[in-house]
């Protein structure tokens, strides 16, 4: 009788423990943004780039943004990026692209209507 005592408290311990694994891990959700705008599109609206307003980041005339890219024409069709414009001198590098860090170095801002469309609002507002 003891043992099967022992035994119910061991699961009964054990289920409160699940339950609070499960309950911590469906609260924790990803920070998402709730703020997407849409940027910019083609004129077929098969690419188009959004942005993230709360993601905006100002140092002097530099501004960084989180934003994603769509290619419905390519695989993968979306591309994830943190950008830094520099509206001063009309030129952007990416900061980070699908959350890998990289060091393009900074780029004139000319042949890229999406990118420049978010260049555009964001340093209009400067």
């Amino acid at each position: 009788m003891l043992l099967v005592m022992k035994m119910r408290k061991i699961e009964l311990g054990l289920l409160v423990v699940c339950f609070a694994i499960a309950t911590l891990l469906l609260s924790a959700q990803p920070a998402t943004a709730i703020s997407w705008e849409l940027a910019a599109e083609t004129d077929q609206g098969l690419v188009r780039q959004y942005f993230d307003r709360d993601s905006i980041q100002w140092s002097g005339t530099k501004v960084t943004v989180t934003s994603y890219y769509i290619d419905e024409r390519s695989i993968p069709q979306r591309v994830d990026y943190i950008t830094a414009y520099e509206c001063a001198s009309n030129q952007f590098k990416d900061v980070k692209v699908d959350g890998q860090r990289v060091d393009n170095g900074w780029q004139p801002l000319v042949n890229d209507p999406l990118n420049e469309e978010i260049r555009n609002l964001l340093c209009s507002v400067s």
